[in-house]
């Protein structure tokens, strides 16, 4: 009995600590809540975040696993509708990958907003040493 008592606080503390951990990523600037959607459907919970160059897309519960990213100038997003409202549906794609987002309707504006901001080419160097073509 003692045992299953104990069992029960140490799952509710590492909840709790979870819990935390999502909160103040969270009130980070750049961070949302996402879901990925996949083939036949199958949808995964996932942390959002952008910075100055990069949009980055992790498992909620491990964020420092990314499992989807991309640079800021390499991304193509079309917008469309979810069927859940207040929900907005993002099809991302690079050159090399895509990923299918759902989002809510303000993150879905403000990571349009984002991609379109700033110089289109501002990762590739405009400038080549003499010599160079």
């Amino acid at each position: 009995m003692l045992l299953l008592v104990a069992a029960s606080a140490v799952l509710a503390l590492l909840a709790l600590a979870a819990w935390m951990r999502h909160r103040t990523l969270m009130s980070s600037p750049g961070a949302f809540d996402g879901v990925v959607v996949g083939e036949g459907g199958r949808r995964r919970r996932v942390v959002g975040r952008y910075g100055e160059d990069r949009l980055s897309l992790a498992s909620r519960w491990l964020p420092e696993r990314t499992c989807w990213s991309a640079r800021r100038w390499d991304l193509e997003i079309t917008r469309a509708p979810a069927e859940t409202a207040g929900r907005t549906r993002l099809e991302i794609g690079t050159a090399g990958a895509a990923v299918t987002l759902e989002v809510e309707d303000a993150v879905a504006g403000a990571l349009r907003a984002w991609s379109e901001s700033g110089p289109s080419q501002a990762g590739h160097s405009w400038w080549h040493p003499p010599g160079r073509a």
